[in-house]
Protein backbone atom coordinates (compact mmCIF):
# COMPACT_ATOMS: atom_id res chain seq x y z
CA UNK A 1 0.00 0.00 0.00
CA UNK A 2 3.02 2.13 1.16
CA UNK A 3 4.74 1.47 -2.15
CA UNK A 4 2.15 2.11 -4.06
CA UNK A 5 1.16 5.70 -2.73
CA UNK A 6 4.76 6.53 -3.43
CA UNK A 7 5.10 5.36 -6.74
CA UNK A 8 1.86 7.54 -7.76
CA UNK A 9 3.16 10.81 -6.02
CA UNK A 10 6.66 10.32 -8.20
CA UNK A 11 4.17 9.81 -11.07
CA UNK A 12 2.37 13.03 -10.33
CA UNK A 13 5.55 14.97 -10.14
CA UNK A 14 6.86 13.28 -12.90
CA UNK A 15 3.96 14.90 -15.27
CA UNK A 16 3.79 17.97 -13.78
CA UNK A 17 7.78 18.83 -14.67
CA UNK A 18 7.28 17.84 -17.92
CA UNK A 19 3.49 18.72 -19.75
CA UNK A 20 3.69 21.92 -17.55
CA UNK A 21 6.77 23.61 -15.53
CA UNK A 22 9.59 22.30 -18.89
CA UNK A 23 7.62 24.45 -21.45
CA UNK A 24 6.82 26.51 -19.52
CA UNK A 25 10.62 27.09 -18.43
CA UNK A 26 11.72 26.42 -22.10
CA UNK A 27 9.75 29.48 -23.06
CA UNK A 28 11.82 31.42 -20.70
CA UNK A 29 15.65 29.89 -21.46
CA UNK A 30 16.48 27.04 -23.57
CA UNK A 31 17.72 24.23 -21.01
CA UNK A 32 18.94 26.71 -19.05
CA UNK A 33 20.39 26.20 -15.51
CA UNK A 34 16.98 26.12 -14.05
CA UNK A 35 15.60 23.63 -15.80
CA UNK A 36 18.09 21.60 -14.77
CA UNK A 37 18.20 22.40 -11.38
CA UNK A 38 14.24 21.32 -11.15
CA UNK A 39 15.25 18.30 -12.89
CA UNK A 40 17.66 17.14 -10.18
CA UNK A 41 14.71 18.38 -7.85
CA UNK A 42 12.19 15.47 -8.79
CA UNK A 43 14.73 12.96 -9.10
CA UNK A 44 15.58 13.85 -5.44
CA UNK A 45 11.92 13.98 -4.80
CA UNK A 46 11.42 10.75 -6.32
CA UNK A 47 14.14 8.98 -4.36
CA UNK A 48 13.03 10.42 -1.09
CA UNK A 49 9.90 9.16 -1.34
CA UNK A 50 11.05 5.49 -2.37
CA UNK A 51 13.31 5.98 0.56
CA UNK A 52 10.37 6.39 3.40
CA UNK A 53 8.50 3.56 1.93
CA UNK A 54 11.45 1.14 1.98
CA UNK A 55 12.29 2.26 5.74
CA UNK A 56 8.73 1.66 6.99
CA UNK A 57 8.67 -1.59 5.05
CA UNK A 58 12.23 -2.57 7.04
CA UNK A 59 10.64 -1.01 10.60
CA UNK A 60 10.84 -3.56 13.53
CA UNK A 61 7.85 -5.52 13.31
CA UNK A 62 8.86 -6.37 9.72
CA UNK A 63 12.44 -8.49 11.22
CA UNK A 64 11.92 -12.08 11.35
CA UNK A 65 15.25 -12.23 13.72
CA UNK A 66 13.66 -10.00 16.50
CA UNK A 67 12.30 -11.73 19.67
CA UNK A 68 10.59 -9.89 22.27
CA UNK A 69 9.34 -11.61 25.57
CA UNK A 70 7.07 -10.78 28.25
CA UNK A 71 7.67 -11.77 31.76
CA UNK A 72 4.61 -11.14 34.40
CA UNK A 73 6.14 -9.02 37.21
CA UNK A 74 5.65 -11.34 40.01
CA UNK A 75 8.62 -13.23 42.12
CA UNK A 76 10.26 -15.44 41.28
CA UNK A 77 9.60 -15.05 37.08
CA UNK A 78 10.38 -11.27 36.97
CA UNK A 79 11.06 -9.02 40.10
CA UNK A 80 14.07 -6.41 41.43
CA UNK A 81 16.41 -7.15 43.30
CA UNK A 82 17.89 -5.28 46.25
CA UNK A 83 20.32 -3.46 43.72
CA UNK A 84 17.40 -2.63 41.33
CA UNK A 85 18.35 -5.02 38.73
CA UNK A 86 15.80 -7.00 37.26
CA UNK A 87 16.30 -10.76 38.08
CA UNK A 88 13.99 -13.96 38.19
CA UNK A 89 13.67 -17.51 36.79
CA UNK A 90 11.84 -16.69 33.55
CA UNK A 91 13.35 -13.53 33.37
CA UNK A 92 16.71 -15.54 33.05
CA UNK A 93 15.21 -18.09 30.46
CA UNK A 94 13.99 -16.08 28.27
CA UNK A 95 17.29 -13.98 27.91
CA UNK A 96 18.91 -17.40 27.50
CA UNK A 97 16.17 -18.70 24.67
CA UNK A 98 17.17 -15.45 22.40
CA UNK A 99 21.00 -15.42 23.00
CA UNK A 100 21.17 -19.35 22.31
CA UNK A 101 18.51 -19.11 19.27
CA UNK A 102 20.97 -15.96 17.95
CA UNK A 103 17.74 -13.58 18.55
CA UNK A 104 17.69 -9.93 18.48
CA UNK A 105 15.72 -8.82 21.32
CA UNK A 106 14.47 -8.69 24.79
CA UNK A 107 13.42 -9.59 28.10
CA UNK A 108 10.76 -7.59 29.62
CA UNK A 109 9.26 -7.87 33.09
CA UNK A 110 5.62 -6.17 32.67
CA UNK A 111 2.24 -6.16 34.76
CA UNK A 112 -0.10 -9.66 34.13
CA UNK A 113 -2.62 -7.25 31.93
CA UNK A 114 0.41 -6.30 29.37
CA UNK A 115 2.22 -9.54 28.86
CA UNK A 116 0.66 -9.54 25.90
CA UNK A 117 0.70 -6.29 24.33
CA UNK A 118 0.11 -5.97 20.62
CA UNK A 119 3.06 -4.85 18.13
CA UNK A 120 5.10 -4.76 21.10
CA UNK A 121 5.61 -8.44 22.94
CA UNK A 122 5.11 -11.67 21.01
CA UNK A 123 6.02 -14.51 23.63
CA UNK A 124 5.88 -15.33 27.30
CA UNK A 125 6.78 -18.24 29.68
CA UNK A 126 3.82 -19.48 31.78
CA UNK A 127 2.19 -22.63 33.30
CA UNK A 128 -0.24 -24.31 30.67
CA UNK A 129 -3.78 -23.08 32.47
CA UNK A 130 -6.51 -23.11 30.09
CA UNK A 131 -6.50 -19.65 29.47
CA UNK A 132 -3.11 -19.66 28.43
CA UNK A 133 -4.12 -22.80 25.73
CA UNK A 134 -6.89 -21.28 24.48
CA UNK A 135 -5.75 -17.67 23.98
CA UNK A 136 -2.19 -18.49 22.91
CA UNK A 137 0.49 -21.11 20.73
CA UNK A 138 2.34 -23.36 22.72
CA UNK A 139 5.59 -23.28 20.96
CA UNK A 140 7.75 -25.07 23.27
CA UNK A 141 7.90 -26.93 26.70
CA UNK A 142 10.63 -26.38 28.61
CA UNK A 143 10.63 -29.56 30.89
CA UNK A 144 9.28 -27.76 34.07
CA UNK A 145 6.06 -28.19 36.01
CA UNK A 146 4.63 -25.42 38.34
CA UNK A 147 2.57 -27.03 41.33
CA UNK A 148 -1.00 -24.67 41.82
CA UNK A 149 -3.22 -24.72 44.66
CA UNK A 150 -4.01 -23.45 47.82
CA UNK A 151 -1.55 -22.16 50.42
CA UNK A 152 -3.88 -21.52 54.18
CA UNK A 153 -3.07 -20.17 57.17
CA UNK A 154 -1.67 -22.98 59.81
CA UNK A 155 -5.08 -23.38 61.77
CA UNK A 156 -6.82 -24.12 58.63
CA UNK A 157 -7.39 -27.44 57.35
CA UNK A 158 -7.98 -28.21 53.22
CA UNK A 159 -8.74 -31.62 52.20
CA UNK A 160 -10.98 -30.98 49.19
CA UNK A 161 -12.35 -28.04 47.19
CA UNK A 162 -15.51 -27.33 48.96
CA UNK A 163 -13.25 -26.58 52.05
CA UNK A 164 -12.70 -23.23 50.48
CA UNK A 165 -16.31 -21.84 50.21
CA UNK A 166 -16.00 -20.24 53.90
CA UNK A 167 -12.40 -18.73 53.30
CA UNK A 168 -11.21 -15.70 52.14
CA UNK A 169 -8.46 -15.88 49.35
CA UNK A 170 -5.64 -13.78 48.14
CA UNK A 171 -5.46 -13.64 44.28
CA UNK A 172 -2.51 -11.81 42.62
CA UNK A 173 -4.18 -9.12 39.80
CA UNK A 174 -4.22 -11.86 36.58
CA UNK A 175 -2.93 -14.51 38.15
CA UNK A 176 -5.22 -18.24 36.77
CA UNK A 177 -4.83 -21.15 39.30
CA UNK A 178 -7.40 -23.41 37.19
CA UNK A 179 -10.48 -24.59 36.73
CA UNK A 180 -13.50 -24.26 38.40
CA UNK A 181 -11.50 -21.80 40.61
CA UNK A 182 -11.03 -19.02 38.23
CA UNK A 183 -14.87 -19.07 37.33
CA UNK A 184 -16.12 -19.77 40.60
CA UNK A 185 -18.17 -17.14 41.58
CA UNK A 186 -19.31 -19.00 44.83
CA UNK A 187 -15.66 -18.51 46.61
CA UNK A 188 -14.74 -15.15 48.33
CA UNK A 189 -11.65 -13.70 45.99
CA UNK A 190 -9.64 -10.46 47.28
CA UNK A 191 -7.62 -9.25 44.44
CA UNK A 192 -3.90 -8.32 45.45
CA UNK A 193 -1.02 -6.61 43.21
CA UNK A 194 1.26 -9.48 43.60
CA UNK A 195 2.44 -13.21 45.42
CA UNK A 196 4.65 -11.23 48.30
CA UNK A 197 1.20 -8.88 49.26
CA UNK A 198 -0.98 -12.57 49.28
CA UNK A 199 2.07 -13.64 51.83
CA UNK A 200 1.88 -10.71 54.02
CA UNK A 201 -1.77 -10.91 54.08
CA UNK A 202 -1.85 -14.17 55.27
CA UNK A 203 0.85 -13.48 57.49
CA UNK A 204 -1.13 -11.23 59.06
CA UNK A 205 -4.47 -12.96 59.12
CA UNK A 206 -6.08 -10.67 56.68
CA UNK A 207 -6.92 -13.52 54.25
CA UNK A 208 -7.54 -17.55 55.27
CA UNK A 209 -5.64 -18.51 52.31
CA UNK A 210 -3.60 -17.50 49.26
CA UNK A 211 -4.07 -18.86 45.91
CA UNK A 212 -1.36 -19.65 42.88
CA UNK A 213 1.60 -21.28 41.99
CA UNK A 214 2.88 -22.97 45.51
CA UNK A 215 6.75 -22.81 45.46
CA UNK A 216 6.11 -19.26 43.94
CA UNK A 217 4.04 -18.29 46.97
CA UNK A 218 6.79 -19.87 49.29
CA UNK A 219 9.73 -18.64 47.75
CA UNK A 220 7.98 -14.85 47.59
CA UNK A 221 7.21 -15.66 51.65
CA UNK A 222 11.83 -16.08 52.13
CA UNK A 223 12.38 -13.29 50.05
CA UNK A 224 10.16 -10.77 51.91
CA UNK A 225 10.73 -12.15 55.32
CA UNK A 226 7.58 -13.51 55.83
CA UNK A 227 7.13 -16.12 58.51
CA UNK A 228 6.47 -19.50 56.70
CA UNK A 229 5.64 -21.03 60.36
CA UNK A 230 1.95 -19.35 60.01
CA UNK A 231 1.71 -21.15 56.95
CA UNK A 232 -0.47 -25.15 56.75
CA UNK A 233 -0.69 -27.82 53.93
CA UNK A 234 -1.61 -26.20 50.70
CA UNK A 235 -4.78 -27.83 48.46
CA UNK A 236 -2.85 -28.96 45.50
CA UNK A 237 -5.43 -28.38 42.35
CA UNK A 238 -2.85 -29.59 39.46
CA UNK A 239 0.90 -29.52 38.36
CA UNK A 240 1.02 -28.40 34.86
CA UNK A 241 4.14 -28.15 32.29
CA UNK A 242 5.98 -24.45 31.73
CA UNK A 243 5.83 -23.59 28.21
CA UNK A 244 6.40 -20.81 25.57
CA UNK A 245 3.76 -19.38 24.38
CA UNK A 246 3.29 -16.57 21.60
CA UNK A 247 1.11 -14.61 19.79
CA UNK A 248 -0.47 -16.61 17.22
CA UNK A 249 -0.30 -13.60 14.66
CA UNK A 250 3.38 -12.92 16.19
CA UNK A 251 6.02 -11.72 13.81
CA UNK A 252 7.67 -14.37 15.54
CA UNK A 253 5.54 -17.19 14.11
CA UNK A 254 7.55 -17.52 10.58
CA UNK A 255 10.68 -18.72 13.54
CA UNK A 256 8.90 -21.28 16.40
CA UNK A 257 11.11 -24.12 14.90
CA UNK A 258 13.99 -21.79 15.87
CA UNK A 259 12.36 -21.28 19.30
CA UNK A 260 11.76 -24.30 20.46
CA UNK A 261 15.53 -25.69 19.05
CA UNK A 262 16.84 -23.26 21.28
CA UNK A 263 15.01 -24.48 23.76
CA UNK A 264 15.82 -28.08 23.68
CA UNK A 265 19.29 -26.68 23.29
CA UNK A 266 19.13 -25.11 26.91
CA UNK A 267 17.48 -28.50 27.99
CA UNK A 268 20.40 -30.45 26.85
CA UNK A 269 22.87 -27.96 28.69
CA UNK A 270 21.17 -28.37 31.64
CA UNK A 271 20.81 -24.66 31.57
CA UNK A 272 16.90 -24.57 32.45
CA UNK A 273 17.26 -26.91 35.47
CA UNK A 274 20.44 -24.82 36.77
CA UNK A 275 17.91 -21.39 36.90
CA UNK A 276 15.15 -23.12 38.09
CA UNK A 277 16.89 -24.70 41.02
CA UNK A 278 18.51 -21.21 41.53
CA UNK A 279 15.52 -19.51 42.86
CA UNK A 280 13.70 -22.39 44.50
Amino acid sequence: MAACFGASICFLVFLLHTYVLRPILGMIVSMSSKFQILSVFVVVFCLSVAGGVKAQDQSPQGDRNLLRFGIMALAPYGFQDNNGNWVGNLYEIADAIIAEGGFEGYSQVVPLKRLFQKDRLDCSIAGAVPFMEKNYARVASLGQELVFGIMPLKQVTLNAYEDLKELVIAVPLGVNVGLPFDEDERLKKIEVRDYSASMRMLERERVDAAAGVINSLLFSARIYDVDEDKFGEPLVFSSLPLNVYCERESITRGYWDQIDAAVEALKSKGEIDRIMKKYQ
